[in-house]
């Protein structure tokens, strides 16, 4: 994810994560709620099903690896 200005909302299926470089990140849910995020490279989470938008606070490329459910 690169960082723009305009984010489109969208859904995910429940999944793994696989963070490939440090990153900072906002995700915006539905209900607009506002979560801010700091990963580092190595790092795997475990995400429920979630319709968000979201935001690269850095100017650089966000790698990461979604193992999404289907």
């Amino acid at each position: 994810m690169v960082r723009t200005k305009n984010h489109t909302l969208h859904e995910h299926n429940p999944g793994v994560l696989v963070f490939l470089s440090n990153t900072k990140h906002q995700l915006i849910n539905e209900d607009g709620s506002k979560v801010n995020l700091d990963f580092r490279a190595g790092h795997i989470a475990w995400a429920d099903a979630v319709t968000h938008k979201g935001i690269n606070l850095e100017n650089k490329t966000i790698e990461l690896v979604f193992f999404e459910l289907k």
